[in-house]
């Protein structure tokens, strides 16, 4: 072990990336990351886990950019969160592969049918006024909208159903459309996730969405009326 490591505080531990570069963690940021913590408490079992110099060598697909998004981002008070944080020039669906490595998605995926229902079913009686409104939870739609992204990278749904793709185009569709309810960065990454899913699994529906883009950044739509927004 070199003199660098020796001279690192006990709590502080160094991780060497396939690129070559050093990361310098503390006890608190290792504890964030359910794979760093693991991988610090076995390392003494395996001897490839360190390199000569003593930092134990991170597994060559971790990049080091996006963990040191994550070390920033996690924990999220909200599922939104990732989103709205992650800069544009990040690769969403990096991001989102890299979290679940590292075991930090740990909500299931949620269905297409509980997608439908968090987005459109904002229909509520007052029986004050014996009438109906639309009641819009703008929390909930946006934490709905980056869970359905991240489902859509951990390949969730149905790949081989044309109707399942249809539905997700029509969402994609709402979430890109609707300025007034999503945080610019959870549109943009939402679309780009959509534009990778879509190129693997869908490529005639690219140009569909390459066209919505140019539409919904061209001409916004307006707020649905009789809208209450909590």
């Amino acid at each position: 072990m070199n003199i660098h490591n020796k001279l690192l505080p006990k709590t502080h531990k160094s991780f060497r990336f396939g690129n070559g570069h050093v990361l310098t963690l503390t006890e608190n940021q290792i504890n964030k990351i359910p794979y760093l913590t693991a991988f610090v408490s076995s390392a003494d079992f395996f001897e490839a886990a360190r390199d000569d110099q003593g930092h134990f060598i991170i597994h060559p697909n971790i990049d080091i950019k996006q963990l040191r998004f994550i070390l920033d981002c996690f924990p999220c008070r909200f599922t939104q969160d990732i989103f709205i944080r992650l800069p544009d020039d990040y690769d969403a669906v990096s991001t989102v592969l890299h979290m679940d490595y590292l075991g930090l998605l740990d909500q299931p995926d949620p269905s297409l049918d509980e997608v439908d229902s968090s987005f459109f079913d904002i229909i509520v009686y007052n029986p004050l006024t014996n009438s109906y409104t639309e009641r819009i939870r703008l929390s909930q739609i946006c934490d709905m909208a980056v869970r359905f992204a991240i489902a859509l990278v951990r390949e969730a749904y149905d790949v081989t159903d044309d109707n399942v793709h249809d539905r997700i185009y029509w969402y994609i569709m709402f979430i890109i459309s609707a300025y007034t309810f999503f945080d610019p960065n959870i549109r943009h990454h939402v679309y780009k996730v959509a534009e990778h899913y879509f190129r693997v699994f869908k490529p005639c529906l690219i140009k569909r969405l390459n066209r919505l883009r140019v539409i919904t950044v061209t001409v916004g739509p307006t707020r649905p009326r009789r809208c209450l927004t909590i």
